[in-house]
């Protein structure tokens, strides 16, 4: 078998050349070494000063991946980022992987290499992409033991491995049922919780599937802001309609009748006035309705995790007395005994929510509204009306949506007049006024979801904080040294 010798072919990108072989080779002897940006960001600057300020993030659901160390993870890195072109007509595997370590300045030791050849062409591409596409191809993989020595084997995924993840966000003992399922029996784990780190014995095919589960669960959570607004709107109508009369003392005379209407703009009540010169008798007919307002019961706002359930309550403990008999049975008689002790209910608004954030930053919510009030009484134990809400719904990021169908009605019907004269069929009516009233409550909750990057979420409290100083500068009350 003939081995011709690789070729190098510098492209034209950004630079005017790519870097060949022996000129990266020369420049590790020299003690070139090459760093990325950020880290000869790190190196210029002095102790103490500044960081970098992270860039602002356009997807407000932002994806931030851990790090963890696991068996059959990527290769171990043998050169730089710099790309290069290589050429590799009819070279035999060996020979191509010899090449490439020494353009990298290291040593490949080989165990059981096949007799192949390697026939490609890499317009751009680094050492290690290079190294790691021809081992994957020829069923090889790279392993560094010890430090700085480097083997070339066979990649047997039944091969039993020792590795150790650990976890930077997900918790260890919140994985470990998931991992035993992914693994399966052949796999040994261990979790340790105090260190957050886990440990697994098993084939090497079974420790890559527990790397690719952590590599999506052992993320930072996406936070949602949830933002409530909780208000009850009453809308009442008290209606009055009737004639009244109102005699002042002596019998009536002969007399001429004056109507006057009048329109007051107060309460919107008109009324019609039936005066006698000799004997005053008022009679008036009215009408009243009357419509109140709004009232906000709460607005709280929420930092949740994503798929963690929140609550809110705004309760009041409504207290009574609550009396327990005992019995006691011996001899001939028995005896009771009763104790009284103070018991108490939950009266009030309680609010559970639960975001799941999906992708484009919609956000899913699960909700749960409870509406519970006192409504009359049963032997001194408080009657409790419940009215409850349960629904899911999805909204996009910073929009706001609103809940309501929680209602109360009460109304009440009320008959003055004139004894006995009053109850008379048909002619009743001119000795008697009624008056209606109707009340209708209604509960409106209005939740605004946003999501927020990590550097976001740890800047609210800052933000809260400056905030609140802000307001109690404003007020003249007193502050604290932290908040």
């Amino acid at each position: 078998m003939r081995i011709l010798p690789l070729l190098l072919v510098p492209l034209a990108a950004c630079r005017a050349f790519e870097p060949t072989i022996p000129e990266r080779m020369a420049a590790r002897g020299a003690g070139r070494v090459q760093t990325s940006e950020v880290s000869e960001l790190a190196q210029n600057q002095a102790p103490g000063a500044p960081r970098a300020a992270l860039p602002p993030r356009d997807d407000p659901a932002p994806r931030v991946e851990t790090i963890a160390a696991a068996a059959h993870a990527p290769l171990p890195r043998i050169a730089g980022d710099d790309k290069l072109a290589l050429e590799m007509p009819g070279v035999a595997l060996e020979e191509a992987l010899r090449m490439i370590a020494a353009a990298a300045g290291v040593n490949f030791y080989f165990d059981r290499i096949p007799a192949a050849t390697v026939d490609a062409v890499f317009p751009s591409i680094t050492l290690d992409d290079a190294l790691g596409l021809l081992l994957a191809r020829n069923g090889l993989t790279l392993v560094e033991e010890p430090v700085g020595v480097y083997w070339i084997k066979p990649d047997d995924p039944s091969e039993v491995e020792t590795a150790l993840w650990q976890l930077q966000s997900a918790n260890a003992t919140d994985v470990a049922e998931n991992l035993k399922a992914v693994a399966g029996t052949a796999t040994t784990l261990v979790v340790d919780a105090n260190q957050n780190f886990v440990m697994a014995r098993g084939p090497k095919r079974e420790l890559a599937l527990i790397t690719q589960y952590l590599a999506r669960s052992d993320r930072l959570r996406r936070q949602v802001l949830i933002e409530a607004r909780i208000l009850e709107l009453t809308l009442g109508e008290d209606f009055e309609l009737g004639i009244q009369h109102t005699i002042e003392g002596g019998d009536a005379g002969a007399g001429t009748i004056d109507f006057l209407q009048k329109l007051a703009t107060s309460n919107s009540q008109f009324s019609l006035v039936y005066d006698n010169d000799t004997v005053p008798i008022t009679s008036t007919l009215t009408a009243l309705s009357s419509y109140t307002g709004l009232n906000l019961v709460s607005s709280p706002r929420l930092l949740v995790l994503h798929g963690k359930e929140a609550k809110i309550d705004v309760v009041t403990e409504v207290p009574y007395i609550q009396a327990t008999t005992s019995t006691t049975v011996g001899g001939s008689t028995g005896s009771s005994a009763t104790t009284e002790q103070v018991a108490f209910k939950e009266a009030g608004i309680k609010l559970t929510v639960t975001p799941l954030v999906q992708e484009g930053g919609v956000v899913q919510m699960k909700i749960h509204q409870e509406l519970s009030e006192v409504v009359d009484t049963f032997n001194t134990i408080p009657v409790i009306e419940k009215r409850t809400l349960d629904t899911d719904f999805s909204v996009a990021h910073g929009q706001t949506v609103v809940l309501g169908g929680l209602l109360e009605n009460r109304s009440s019907e009320v008959d003055k007049g004139v004894p006995f004269l009053m109850d008379i069929p048909l002619v009743g009516r001119l000795f008697r006024s009624d008056e209606d009233s109707s009340r209708r409550r209604e509960l409106l909750l209005f939740l605004t979801p946003r999501v927020l990057s990590p550097e976001e979420a740890s800047s609210l409290a800052d933000r809260y904080a400056d905030s609140y100083a802000g307001k109690l500068a404003t007020t003249g009350a007193p502050r604290g040294e932290r908040f």
